[in-house]
C-alpha cells in the first residue's frame, strides 16, 4: 500500500480539466499550465486528452503540431465552450448536446444515467453526473 494516494490529477481523465483551462485562460499553454501543479500529470496524458478534444471538435488550432505548438494559438470552438459548462465526461456531453439539438430527449437521459452509474466506483464519470435538463415543453407553462 502506498503511503499517499495517487493525486487525482494523475489518475482521472484530463479532457474536462483542459476545457476548463482553455475556457478561463484562452491563451494558456495547457502543458505549461498543468506543469506548474504540485503533482503534474504525465505529458502523454495531456497529449492524449488534447487529441481527444481535437477529435471531438472542442478545440481548433490556427497552426502548429502537438500540445506545445498549439497551446497559445488553440482556441475553444463553440462546441468546446458548451462542453466546458457540462460537468460530465466530454464524450457523453457531446452526445447529449447532439441529442438536445436534434430534439431527442428520451433515450439520452437513460444513457446518461447508465453511464453515470458505471462500475467500478472509481470511474471518473461516476463522480461527475448531473440531473437531467428539463424538457423544453415542460418549461413552457
Amino acid at each position: 500500500m502506498q503511503p499517499q494516494p495517487t493525486p487525482e490529477i494523475q489518475r482521472t481523465p484530463l479532457e474536462a480539466l483542459l476545457l476548463q483551462i482553455k475556457s478561463t485562460r484562452p491563451t494558456a499553454d495547457v502543458r505549461d499550465y498543468l506543469g506548474k501543479a504540485l503533482d503534474p500529470p504525465d505529458v502523454r496524458a495531456i497529449e492524449s486528452a488534447w487529441a481527444t478534444l481535437k477529435m471531438l471538435g472542442a478545440v481548433q488550432s490556427d497552426g502548429g503540431e502537438g500540445v506545445k505548438g498549439e497551446g497559445l494559438s488553440a482556441r475553444l470552438t463553440p462546441l468546446g465552450m458548451h462542453l466546458a459548462m457540462i460537468p460530465v465526461d466530454v464524450r457523453l456531453a457531446k452526445v447529449r448536446l447532439q441529442h438536445l439539438l436534434n430534439d431527442r430527449w428520451l433515450d439520452i437521459d437513460a444513457l446518461a444515467a447508465c453511464r453515470c452509474s458505471s462500475s467500478p466506483p472509481s470511474s471518473a464519470a461516476s463522480t461527475r453526473c448531473v440531473l437531467p435538463l428539463p424538457h423544453p415543453l415542460s418549461m413552457a407553462d
